[in-house]
């Protein structure tokens, strides 16, 4: 029955009622996000009037830390590909349920490894770039994940960033998608690139290449699936479907994306309701003096919630008080940590837009400390509950 209904609004150009999850391929510009930075992921909702970033900069930095203790905080190199770990799980996803692929190597990492954030802080190889090279035994050409989406039964779906020859599936395209069981360690073609031009073609009634495909995905509750693709520039952000010989998913063209420049999708995946979006937390930079003034700002708060934060030297993810964002980083029992208003300063409210600010002084260095890392967090305790973490180094 609900396929049944799907395929009905298609088919009548109805939206279909779904919530997506995507990234640029180059820094971007939403309504509400002045700069969209192209390892960032942003939520769209197709109820609400335009995207909003979820997870920032600032949000990788919070979980990778300085992990080339290079003294400056990491995050991915650009995000190439996204998807929800068990999408069909009853369970509510929190942000360490995506998988993720990088647009480059970066600290150590491939980008053509499937990495997800970790329970411990950091990054985590779930599948790696010399698995695939090793089933598939290209003479020339080197794997590149461009696009994901994780299926049932433990199958990826995939395509690739670059051309590969004499694999034991043959010459494959970039615009090739694939099907890869890595416990079993089988891999097939699910569509070629010219099958992929050939829906796009029916879509447009154009010929113009497509290039690569660029995102991957499956509409919630069906067997149809989404892709984006990589050119023309005019449909770079337009999400297709291979039903009906190839169509444009109503109100998921490029238009409907609400850019505010021209912008290509790099990563795109469908999720449930209950990943929903986050109260967003931000500084200006995260490298701060000792004991000087900051500005903590919310964005995409519930209009008119009371907000509150914390803030502590202790990264720790914790199940308590769970909300969008799906978990909370600040440990309160160890190490320094306060909450914020603080008790004898008025109530933080989310104005009409959702935002907030609030003005602190930093604290100053232990004695005989060079440096601190602190974690901050902000929280809607009536509904979305934590915000995306951002940390800040004082120094």
């Amino acid at each position: 029955m609900i396929c049944t209904t799907l395929a009905l609004l298609l088919l009548q150009g109805a939206p279909p009622p779904v919530y997506a999850i995507a990234s640029t391929t180059s820094d971007s510009r939403l309504p509400q996000d002045t700069i969209c930075r192209d390892e960032e992921l942003f939520r769209r909702d197709y109820n609400d009037s335009w995207p909003r970033v979820m997870v920032t900069q600032q949000t990788w930095m919070s979980f990778l830390g300085d992990m080339d203790s290079d003294g400056l905080f990491d995050f991915p190199a650009g995000i190439d590909a996204v998807a929800l770990a068990a999408p069909d799980s009853t369970t509510t996803p929190t942000l360490m349920d995506l998988w993720f692929s990088s647009d480059q190597d970066f600290l150590g990492f491939q980008d053509g490894d499937i990495l997800h954030l970790s329970p411990m802080g950091g990054v985590e190889v779930i599948y790696s770039e010399a698995d695939l090279y090793n089933l598939l035994q290209p003479t020339s050409g080197a794997i590149d994940i461009d696009a994901l989406h994780f299926m049932e039964n433990k199958v990826v779906r995939l395509s690739l960033a670059n051309n590969l020859t004499g694999t034991i599936l043959g010459d494959l395209q970039d615009g090739d998608i694939l099907d890869w069981t890595p416990e079993a360690n089988i891999i097939t073609v699910v569509a070629t690139e010219a099958d992929v031009q050939a829906w796009v073609n029916h879509a447009t009634g154009g010929t113009a290449a497509i290039g690569d495909v660029k995102a991957l995905s499956m509409l919630p509750n069906s067997m149809v699936m989404a892709f984006t693709v990589q050119a023309p520039t005019a449909i770079d952000a337009s999400v297709f479907s291979n039903e009906n010989g190839g169509s444009l998913i109503p109100g998921w063209e490029e238009n409907d994306w609400s850019f505010q420049q021209s912008s290509e999708l790099d990563a795109l995946c469908f999720v449930p309701a209950t990943l929903g979006q986050p109260l967003v937390l931000s500084t200006d930079v995260a490298y701060v003096q000792p004991g000087a003034p900051i500005q903590l700002r919310m964005h995409h708060a519930t209009p008119g919630a009371p907000l509150q934060g914390m803030v502590g030297t202790t990264f720790s993810i914790r199940s308590q008080f769970l909300g969008q964002a799906g978990i909370s980083v600040v440990n309160p029992y160890q190490g320094f940590s306060r909450t914020w208003p603080a008790r004898n300063q008025p109530p933080l409210i989310a104005d009409s837009s959702g935002s907030a600010s609030y003005d602190a002084m930093l604290p100053n260095l232990p004695p005989g400390a060079t440096s601190l890392t602190l974690w901050c967090q902000a929280a809607d305790p009536t509904g979305q509950g934590w915000s995306t973490p951002i940390v800040l180094r004082l120094e």
